[in-house]
């Protein structure tokens, strides 16, 4: 199963300079900035570079299936001396290990903006990244077995925008909001911890999502004819 991870990541080799340009710039800019302005600027690192690593982990994750059906991999693999419940564990595993990279960039990130601003480092950055690769990954796993990576690429496409409706109705409705009371609402959520539990909430369910979808992609991976 060890060969099947290293696969993946081989077959998607090609994209990492880009990938880590995209990382890199901001924390060449950002960080420098940082240095000078302070806290806005920290802020603004640690959300492109939590925004770009959800965006990473969830093309790469779609380019692992993508690869395998170009390359017509699904009908090789079969002949291996692997059970399919195997390949899909290592598809699987390959995400969490992209997921940890994808920590460990962030986390070396906020310690940099900590180094040199003095800023704290803070949980939400790290739990958003988490739920939204676990739910991405649960989610599009068993899509792409199902459907074919073409497919699940238009589905994703799909649910990102439904997403993107739904934030920028978020953010209209809370605009509509006076200052003292956006303020309020905020200073609530902090006091009461009512954010650190809808958080730790969310990771938990999108953890148990992640983990309910192993056994499905398994099922229909094995029902698959090449």
């Amino acid at each position: 199963m060890k060969g099947l991870i290293i696969k993946d990541f081989m077959a998607v080799r090609t994209a990492l300079p880009t990938l880590s340009v995209m990382l890199l710039l901001p924390l060449l800019i950002v960080i420098p900035m940082a240095a000078i302005s302070g806290g806005l600027a920290v802020q603004t690192l640690c959300v492109c570079v939590t925004a770009l690593l959800c965006i990473i982990n969830s093309v790469v994750g779609m380019s692992f299936g993508s690869y395998d059906e170009q390359c017509g991999w699904n009908t090789f693999g079969c002949a291996l001396p692997v059970s399919r419940a195997q390949t899909v564990l290592a598809r699987y595993g390959a995400g969490l290990l992209l997921l940890g990279a994808s920590l460990g960039i962030l986390l070396t990130a906020q310690i940099l903006c900590f180094i040199f601003t003095g800023e704290q480092i803070v949980w939400y950055y790290p739990a958003v990244l988490i739920i939204l690769t676990l739910l991405t990954e649960g989610v599009m796993t068993p899509v792409i077995y199902q459907f074919g990576a073409q497919i699940g690429g238009y589905i994703f496409a799909a649910l990102f925008m439904l997403a993107g409706i739904g934030g920028t109705a978020f953010r209209s409705r809370t605009l509509e909001m006076s200052d003292e009371a956006f303020d309020a609402m905020i200073e609530n959520g902090l006091q009461t911890h009512l954010f650190a539990k809808a958080a730790a909430l969310t990771v938990l369910g999108s953890m148990i999502l992640y983990v309910l979808s192993v056994p499905l992609s398994i099922h229909i991976f094995k029902k698959k004819e090449f």
